[in-house]
């Protein structure tokens, strides 16, 4: 430094130039802590949250026939193989819970099937519900990895949140005579 006019010179710039940039590198400065801060923050609070660019998209069909004294159901889906697919079958309108059967299948080439047993229930209207969740136990590793936990990132049009879990589901109804 030399002493001049101004008092105090920087050799190369003025004072207001060194001033300028010490300011310039403590606005900078400043902003970069500022967003580290805030997206450390928004990814600690959102945490699992489903976002359109990490969702995987999932969808089920299923179809029913009556054979007999079963319901046939057969369905097509995108899910793994060997993921687990959760099934229930009642009578609509039935108070008696001896009209209500469930059970588990599993997806092996993106087909899955199940029959429910109807032998002896009165004539009426039944509802068949088919559902993936990923909080289902024995359901496979996979399952998480792929969807997160609770489902999280499980997407498609037949997904619907059911207490914090999304859920695939589909449901059916079937007259039986």
């Amino acid at each position: 430094m030399t002493r001049g006019r101004d008092c105090w010179r920087t050799p190369g710039g003025s004072r207001s130039q060194a001033r300028f940039a010490a300011v310039a590198f403590a606005i900078v400065s400043a902003a970069l802590a500022i967003v580290v801060v805030v997206g450390r923050l928004t990814l600690t609070f959102i945490g699992d949250m489903p976002m359109p660019f990490t969702e995987v998209n999932a969808s089920m069909d299923t179809s029913a026939i009556l054979l007999g004294t079963d319901i046939h159901v057969v369905g097509t889906t995108d899910l793994f193989d060997g993921a687990v697919i959760d099934y229930d079958v009642w009578l609509v309108g039935g108070q008696d819970l001896t009209h209500d059967v469930g059970g588990r299948t599993v997806v092996r080439g993106g087909q899955f099937g199940y029959d429910a047993d109807v032998s002896g229930w009165p004539a009426g209207c039944v509802r068949i519900r088919t559902r993936f969740n990923v909080d289902t136990d024995g359901q496979p590793a996979e399952a998480v990895d792929r969807f997160g936990q609770s489902g999280s990132r499980l997407s498609g049009p037949d997904v619907y949140n059911d207490s914090g879990t999304r859920v695939l589901d589909n449901m059916l109804t079937v007259q039986c005579p």
